[in-house]
């Protein structure tokens, strides 16, 4: 699962990258885009406006662990993979980070951009499913409950999209399993 929409080498048409952009150096280092904004032609790693954080070759920062129902925060998003153990014998809710902190986050995000990342829930315990749950200006579409890995066949995994709607709004698809 990648956390990208569009991929480049180089700067765009226009001189302007949109969150998601991945674009590679001279070295074959790969930059993923987390705040959109013009580039000023030097691009690594934080030319004009946009940034850029590097994931050479593929590289993936520690997933953000989990262990009791909350609220995401953009940068628990952004870096792709949460994972799930809630432990109690009990279900968890992770709530989206409100829209305003999307917007603070990711100013340069426009209209239709999107960005993804991933729940695996790593309990064994089948009652300690994980749903996610929309929050102000954010909301959840399809089946948002990520099932507990307890049993072979559980559907322990979900890959979900964040896609801004309009200004100050945003959706959360589940895409896949």
């Amino acid at each position: 699962m990648t956390a990208f929409t569009r991929s480049r080498v180089g700067p765009p048409e226009g001189g302007r990258y949109l969150v998601g952009d991945v674009v590679t150096d001279s070295v074959n280092t790969e930059w993923k885009c987390v705040r959109g904004g013009m580039a000023d032609g030097g691009m690594f790693p934080n030319s004009g406006h946009a940034q850029f954080v590097a994931m050479p070759n593929g590289y993936q920062a520690a997933p953000t662990a989990k262990t009791t129902s909350a609220t995401l925060t953009v940068a628990e998003l952004l870096s792709g993979i949460i994972t799930a153990n809630q432990g109690a014998a009990g279900a968890a809710t992770y709530t989206m980070p409100l829209n305003t902190s999307l917007d603070t986050a990711l100013p340069n995000m426009q209209v239709d951009e999107s960005f993804d990342f991933a729940i695996t829930n790593i309990s064994t315990n089948a009652t300690e499913d994980v749903t996610v749950a929309g929050n102000t200006g954010v909301t959840a579409v399809g089946n948002m409950t990520v099932a507990s890995n307890a049993a072979v066949g559980d559907q322990a995994t979900g890959i979900f999209r964040v896609r801004k709607t309009a200004a100050n709004a945003y959706s959360v698809y589940r895409i896949a399993y």
